[in-house]
């Protein structure tokens, strides 16, 4: 009976950190090929020209169209 009436104490021990143990952890970088690719891949198409920027539009006909006029 005895072992009925008792109560069991549990004590529990939480651990003390101290400032010196909390160290911060470089933030992740993935290093998988595929993604430094991609990466490089995404930089190149942001520093690449694009071609539509020397447009330059041009009225073939322009010189025809001059010297018709010229003619008449």
């Amino acid at each position: 009976m005895s072992r009925l009436n008792r109560t069991n104490v549990t004590t529990t021990l939480e651990p003390k950190f101290d400032k010196e143990e909390a160290k911060e952890e470089p933030a992740y970088e993935p290093k998988h090929p595929a993604l430094e690719a991609m990466a490089a891949a995404k930089l190149e198409k942001e520093l690449k020209k694009d071609h539509l920027e020397d447009y330059v539009e041009v009225n073939p006909f322009e010189e025809e169209e001059n010297s018709a006029e010229s003619k008449k």
